[in-house]
C-alpha cells in the first residue's frame, strides 16, 4: 500500500469527525478523532518499521 492510499484514507476519517461535528454530534465527533489519530500514529509506526525492515535486507 502506498502513502498515497493511507492519506486518502485519513482525509475520508476526518471528513466523517468534521460530518459528526457539523450535525451536533460532539461526543461522536470527538471519539472519532480520538480513534482516528490513534489508528494514524499505530499504522505509520508500523509502515516505518516494516519499509526500514525492506530496506536493511536488501544488503
Amino acid at each position: 500500500m502506498t502513502k498515497l492510499f493511507w492519506k486518502m484514507v485519513w482525509v475520508a476519517c476526518y471528513i466523517v469527525a468534521t460530518y459528526f461535528a457539523f450535525s451536533q454530534k460532539m461526543n461522536a465527533a470527538i471519539y472519532w478523532i480520538a480513534g482516528t489519530l490513534l489508528a494514524q500514529s499505530i499504522i505509520s509506526l508500523f509502515y516505518q518499521f516494516f519499509t526500514n525492515r525492506k530496506k536493511n535486507n536488501k544488503f
